[in-house]
């Protein structure tokens, strides 16, 4: 856990309880990821500028190929190139995945009461959180 707190990396978390999700509205896959993906182009469209995104290769080359276009859509304007490249990469061999599946890790650990830690690793990663969104809000 040390070792990668020196390092310069920040994060967004989002929190999302799928179950509630799906009791108000989203129960097939793609409506889900077009939720998901509206809430880090809210989130995240002014931190980035002619990035690189490099996500997990998880679905087929028709998933990757609409993946790489609404991300590109929903993020770039006639005035700004926020997003320059979506490539899809083996998480086994991508060193910067591997880094988010940690932090995923830690933040679902922290949030999942049934997933408890005798050592609070959220506080030894919490300074590098840029923001935390939780959905659906619950009333």
């Amino acid at each position: 856990m040390k070792s990668i707190q020196p390092f310069n990396f920040f994060y967004y978390a989002f929190i999302i309880d799928k179950q509630l999700l799906r009791q108000v509205r989203y129960y097939a896959k793609l409506p889900f990821y077009e939720y998901v993906c509206g809430l880090i182009f809210e989130h995240t469209k002014e931190k980035l500028l002619n990035a690189k995104i490099t996500v997990d290769k998880s679905g087929g080359q028709d998933f990757e190929k609409w993946f790489s276009s609404y991300i590109k859509k929903g993020m770039n304007t006639d005035k700004f190139q926020r997003v320059r490249k979506v490539i899809m990469a083996d998480s086994a061999r991508e060193n910067l995945l591997q880094l988010a599946d940690f932090v995923v890790g830690i933040i679902h650990r922290d949030y999942d009461p049934q997933k408890f830690l005798k050592v609070d690793y959220l506080k030894m990663i919490q300074h590098k959180c840029i923001k935390t969104v939780i959905r659906p809000i619950k009333t």
